[in-house]
């Protein structure tokens, strides 16, 4: 589990294989489906289906998008990963000083 993995950061003999501190505190949400927003749930013409066949036009993979529970108009995806940490970039600047 990724939580677990950047859990195990704060000690400092353990090393992860690929997965950096940015990425390794989040929380899985169920969010509405997008087709642009969610390519990974989506197949593509000419894609093929899960029951073999071959799509003729874009679609939601019904293994990865449902019908909400609550509003029977919106489709979701769940798990899907936001990251608790914001990446930070931190500039290191050099301040020189005369010698009198």
């Amino acid at each position: 589990m990724p939580v677990s993995r950047g859990a195990l950061l704060r000690y400092h003999d353990i090393r992860t294989r690929s997965l950096g501190r940015d990425e390794s505190f989040g929380i899985g949400m169920t969010e509405v489906y997008n087709p642009e927003k969610h390519p990974d749930a989506t197949v593509q013409p000419g894609g093929r289906l899960r029951n073999g066949r071959i799509a003729r036009k874009q679609q939601a993979d019904r293994e990865l998008v449902e019908m909400d529970p609550y509003d029977d108009q919106l489709r979701v995806v769940h798990e899907r990963w936001n990251s608790i940490m914001q990446k930070v970039c931190v500039l290191h600047t050099l301040t020189i000083h005369e010698c009198a």
